[in-house]
């Protein structure tokens, strides 16, 4: 699960793959093609009502294999990175549509021999819905509010070698998209699938460099987060509402890799509000603040920071929310002092509302 998010390093690392010093052996692409088939998992009862048929789709995924110019590189053992596009069928087309998929691509080595590898891969991106919930063409749709949404995947495949540069591979996955409760209905859409296809070496085999760097750190640190972000509590309410956190950190490095520790959250929820003027009950404003403490465990990968975190309310008078909260998030630092952030927060593996923030640390 840890590595689930080393996918977005991407978006930090990519460009600055292809500028690397001018000795740099070039990398190899793999490109692989393959056929997906699955099942919609029935985590709500009108899903379970809806889905008629097996998801059917194709996968195409683009990869280089870093080559140890970065001290990353060699921390994660030289995983490939990359692009993957996939298209797949709802299992109900005329409620769910289709759903087409971009996302940034990791692929981690577990186990290797010359004529057989087991990796991990990962996927986060965009997925992109042919048909979202309407009050009038499509109120049936309960899993997707919004055209255009998060997506997840997390896999194992085993790889096959047939010929000098070419590879039999097959797989299971697990697929996940939905808006992070951005506009209501949000069920979202959960995908368990296997795959089997073909992956292609274009180029030579590697010849891994040497990184000279290692990462300095210190030992403790120490942030104050200030974090927002827009909620629709219902499909029935058209409005969103902000919800505000201040969060503290105190996190203890034991390598260059991670980080652990904890914190404490205060956070208000306007949605709260917003639901008690539908209902037109009395407002009571101290039901829209709730504080938290929580524990966290953060990955690094050079300035990337990839944070998960556990949490529990210690004061809530909502209560509705339950007692337990989880973030994941990705964290970014700015300059020496300053740190910003995106994340996830969720309750019981359902999606809250994500939250960006920007915040400072110190030694």
């Amino acid at each position: 699960m840890k590595k689930l998010f080393l996918t977005i390093s991407l978006v930090f690392t990519l460009t600055n793959t292809h500028s690397q010093q001018k000795d740099k052996q070039k990398s190899h692409l793999n490109i692989s093609g393959q056929y997906v088939h699955g099942i919609i998992m029935p985590h709500h009862s009108h899903i379970a009502y809806m889905i008629k048929d097996y998801s059917r789709g194709a996968e195409l995924t683009i990869t280089k294999k870093t080559d140890g110019s970065k001290r990353w590189h060699e921390l994660y053992g030289y995983p490939e990175i990359g692009i993957n596009l996939y298209f797949t069928g709802t299992g109900n087309s005329d409620v769910y549509g289709y759903i087409t998929s971009a996302a940034a691509y990791a692929s981690f080595n577990i186990f290797y021999t010359k004529y057989y590898n087991l990796r991990t891969n990962t996927s986060i991106g965009l997925a992109f819905a042919s048909k979202k919930w309407n009050i009038t063409s499509n109120k049936e749709n309960l899993a997707i509010g919004t055209t255009v949404n998060a997506y997840l995947m997390f896999g194992i495949y085993n790889s096959f070698r047939i010929t000098k540069k070419t590879d039999i591979v097959a797989g299971i996955q697990f697929r996940h998209a939905s808006n992070g409760k951005t506009k209501s209905p949000n069920s979202g859409l959960n995908f368990v699938t296997t795959s089997i296809g073909v992956k292609h070496m274009f180029g030579d085999y590697n010849r891994y460099n040497s990184s000279s760097d290692r990462y300095n750190f210190s030992k403790n640190e120490y942030s104050f987060i200030l974090a927002a972000g827009l909620k629709n509590p219902h499909r029935w309410i058209d409005k969103k509402s902000l919800i505000t956190t201040l969060e503290t950190n105190y996190l203890r490095q034991i390598n260059e890799k991670e980080l652990w520790g904890g914190g404490t959250d205060i956070f208000y929820d306007s949605s709260i509000t917003t639901e008690q003027e539908d209902k037109r009950v009395k407002k009571e404003f101290d039901k829209t603040i709730s504080i938290g403490i929580h524990a966290t465990y953060e990955l690094c990968m050079g300035k990337v920071r990839f944070s998960f975190q556990q949490g529990i309310y210690v004061f809530d008078k909502y209560k509705e929310k339950g007692l337990l909260y989880n973030r994941l998030a990705i964290k970014y630092p700015v300059n020496k002092y300053l740190i910003t952030k995106i994340a996830l927060k969720s309750h019981y593996a359902k999606a809250d509302y994500i939250e960006w923030g920007i915040g400072y640390r110190f030694n």
